[in-house]
């Protein structure tokens, strides 16, 4: 705009033509030496309103934007006085008489057009910020499943107080993780293991129920039952050795469907068909802020 400089800036929307006159004050946005938005200033060279504003302004819903023609009205006001509207392009600006337009000023218009089989729709909200609460010990277990515990640690052929289950397999299988089932009375699943023979060996995958995550894993293989006193052939000795002295998993780093782990029993356990599985899982609970937005739990569960 030759030397000059724009010292006040209008601009508004609207779902339906502005009327003539429509002074520039009226227009939804006014940028001048006393007044400003977060979208721009006098200096910027463009102004990014967010769209849930403009619908705001317009009245409409996102779905209704599809073949809704938008009216555009801007005006300026220069350092030398001048007045300036749009041009029916939008790209030009006529100041001083306006070009052809001798009243008003003038608006242009933009449309939303969506083709045949498109809607209008918003892009998913963020998901809500979640907290790992309620830690829980799971383990895997299906109908071959023993419990592992003797709170008496009397019994020759039992784990001690360390509860928890195994699975006994010749295959594959998927068998929940129950979480919270202390002296194995009841639980609740909280995620589930499938596991896949794969060439004498097995691919674990882990997957966490909605509402839940799966902070660690830990996998013990072995062809005999797991307190066996036999360590080469994957006992795990009188007591049972706890699952953070697991052999073959003991992981921050979760196998996946997309990233499965590969496993295999011990040397020792060459010509076995039946395994013992010890899996055993740190789980937790994915909560919401509370009302007040402080944190669901504190400390949080992390990894270690």
């Amino acid at each position: 705009m030759d030397d000059q400089t724009i010292t006040e800036l209008h601009f508004g929307v609207s779902a339906s033509e502005y009327s003539k006159p429509t002074p520039p004050g009226s227009l939804h946005w006014k940028i001048d030496s006393d007044n400003s938005t977060p979208y721009c200033s006098l200096g910027s060279k463009s102004c990014l309103i967010p769209l849930e504003e403009v619908l705001t302004v317009l009245g409409k819903t996102i779905e209704q934007l599809c073949d809704l023609m938008v009216y555009v009205g801007a005006h300026v006001k220069r350092s030398d006085g001048e007045t300036c509207w749009p041009d029916d392009d939008p790209s030009m600006a006529s100041c001083g008489s306006c070009g052809s337009i001798q009243a008003w000023g003038d608006q242009f218009t933009m449309k939303f057009s969506c083709t045949d089989g498109q809607t209008c729709c918003c892009c998913a909200a963020p998901p809500s910020l979640k907290y790992k609460c309620d830690e829980q010990t799971a383990y895997a277990k299906d109908g071959s499943s023993e419990c592992l515990i003797d709170t008496t640690r009397t019994a020759a052929d039992k784990c001690g107080n360390n509860w928890g289950f195994d699975i006994k397999s010749s295959g594959s299988f998927e068998a929940p993780l129950i979480a919270g089932a202390g002296k194995c009375l009841g639980g609740t699943p909280r995620g589930t293991v499938k596991v896949t023979t794969a060439d004498g060996c097995f691919d674990f995958a882990f997957t966490a129920d909605p509402g839940y995550g799966i902070g660690k894993a830990q996998v013990n293989i072995g062809c005999v039952v797991p307190y066996s006193t036999d360590l080469s052939k994957g006992g795990l000795g009188r007591s049972c050795t706890t699952p953070g002295k697991f052999v073959q998993l003991n992981s921050c780093n979760v196998p996946t469907a997309s990233n499965p782990a590969h496993l295999c029993p011990p040397t020792a356990c060459s010509g076995a068909t039946d395994f013992y599985f010890v899996i055993h899982t740190e789980t937790y609970a994915l909560l919401d802020a509370k009302a007040d937005g402080s944190p669901a739990c504190s400390p949080e569960y992390t990894c270690s």
